[in-house]
Parts: C-alpha cells; sequence; structure tokens
C-alpha cells in the first residue's frame, strides 16, 4: 500500500481531498451544462420570436451548481487523480482509466499543427478551442476544417470566433437510405442549423472533405481541404480517408 494510504490519519485526509475533488468535479460540470442549457435555450426562444410558433419538445433543464451533488457511482483515482474513467474506443463496453487527446492536423502537409490532452470523456467541447490553438500556433485560419460526429453541436458550428472558416461536422451516425426522426444535440428534426450542416455533408464538395465523417475515430479534426482520420497515438498518422480514393 502507498505510504500516504498506510496510515488511518493520512488516508482519511486523502479520502477527504477525493471527496473536495468530486464535489468540484460536480459543480463545474453542472455550471457548463447550465451554460449550454441557456444557450440552447435562448435559441428557442429566439426561433419562436421569428417564427411566430412555439417551438415542440421539452425546453432543455438549466441544473442549479450550487446544488449538485456528485453521482453515487463517482471515482476518484489516487495515483493519477487528474486521469479519468473514460470508454475504450479498442474494446466496446469496456472502460480505462486515461486522458482524452486531440489532434488537429493539416491533411496536405500531414503534420500535426495542434495537439492538446483533457479530461472530458468526449469531443463535444474541444473543437473552438483546438482550432483556435490552429489559428493561434499558424497566424492564421484554416480554410476548411472537418471533423466527426463526436464534435458536433449546434453552439459549435455557429461559434463566432470561427466564422471564415468552411466547418463539416458530421451530424450524427446515419446511415446510407436511414431516415431518423430523432432530434439531435436538443435540436428538433428539420432545425435550421442541423438541417444545413446534414445538407451540406451530402454535397459533392461534403463528400470530398468529410471521406470519413462517420467513422466511430476518437481523434478527427482536418484543418485543410480532406478528412483525416488519426490514430489513438499522437506518434502515428493514418492513411488518407478522402472519398476520392487518393
Amino acid at each position: 500500500m502507498p505510504a500516504e494510504l498506510a496510515r488511518r490519519e493520512s488516508r482519511l485526509k486523502k479520502i477527504r481531498e477525493a471527496k473536495e475533488a468530486l464535489e468540484a468535479e460536480a459543480k463545474q460540470k453542472a455550471e457548463e451544462q447550465k451554460a449550454e442549457a441557456e444557450a440552447k435555450i435562448a435559441a428557442r426562444q429566439e426561433k419562436e420570436k421569428q417564427t411566430g410558433q412555439k417551438s415542440r419538445g421539452r425546453a432543455p433543464q438549466v441544473p442549479n451548481p450550487e446544488q449538485t451533488k456528485p453521482e453515487s457511482s463517482s471515482q476518484r483515482n489516487f495515483t493519477d487523480p487528474e486521469s479519468r474513467i473514460m470508454p475504450d474506443g479498442a474494446h466496446k463496453g469496456s472502460f480505462v482509466q486515461a486522458y482524452n487527446a486531440q489532434a488537429a492536423v493539416d491533411s496536405t502537409a500531414q503534420i500535426i499543427v495542434a495537439a492538446e490532452i483533457t479530461q472530458q470523456t468526449n469531443d463535444k467541447q474541444q473543437l473552438v478551442p483546438m482550432l483556435q490553438q490552429v489559428i493561434d500556433n499558424v497566424n492564421g485560419k484554416p480554410q476548411v476544417a472537418s471533423a466527426d460526429t463526436g464534435y458536433w453541436s449546434a453552439a459549435n458550428v455557429t461559434e463566432e470566433s470561427l466564422q471564415g472558416i468552411d466547418l463539416y461536422v458530421a451530424t450524427d451516425r446515419q446511415q446510407h437510405g436511414e431516415s431518423k426522426d430523432v432530434s439531435v444535440d436538443g435540436l428538433p428534426e428539420g432545425s435550421s442549423v442541423l438541417q444545413q450542416m446534414r445538407d451540406k455533408l451530402k454535397t459533392e464538395g461534403g463528400k470530398a472533405v468529410t471521406g470519413c465523417e462517420n467513422k466511430s475515430s476518437n481523434l478527427f479534426l482536418d484543418t485543410s481541404k480532406r478528412g483525416e482520420d488519426f490514430a489513438a497515438s499522437a506518434s502515428a498518422l493514418r492513411k488518407m480517408c478522402a472519398a476520392s480514393g487518393d
């Protein structure tokens, strides 16, 4: 047993620290969910104002961060407390103690132009900061950027700081010829942002840019004119994944 856990006093101290950290994480997550819910409500209200019609479906629930508590299943790793339990992409249904690695690659030069390690278990919150890092690193905006479905959200593709970048973000894993009536990211089917992106992905230009938008890939960002599939390891890049078959 590690020395800091061998004695009762130090063990209790570690447990208290872990409890406080879990409470802080729960509060931070609730604050993020609150901001996202408020943004969706504002967009919903703006749409109702423009159309004069009441939106269908329930309005997003806004959590109260001050009253949020950690889930009973929440865990804390004593050896590496900054890591998180995440789905294991290589083994469906399995989990690992890990980090979420992000990489943005220029598909023409095939070099990494931005990289980051996060504690978030999914990629939804990473599109904007990753592209902002690209802009800072290369001192300019990429012409085109594509990302897989893990990065989709209406807020991402309408982010003001990304204006001027031709974005192609897969909205879901819909198969060819499949029809879906469910909502995505809280937006009803046919809503302007969601439908516009779906239509854009179906164009010849969209297919050329996002040759593998429906692939299950943990790390997928392209900052040039074609889609690029990245290995979980930042040490290697997989082959180009463009619709043209290059």
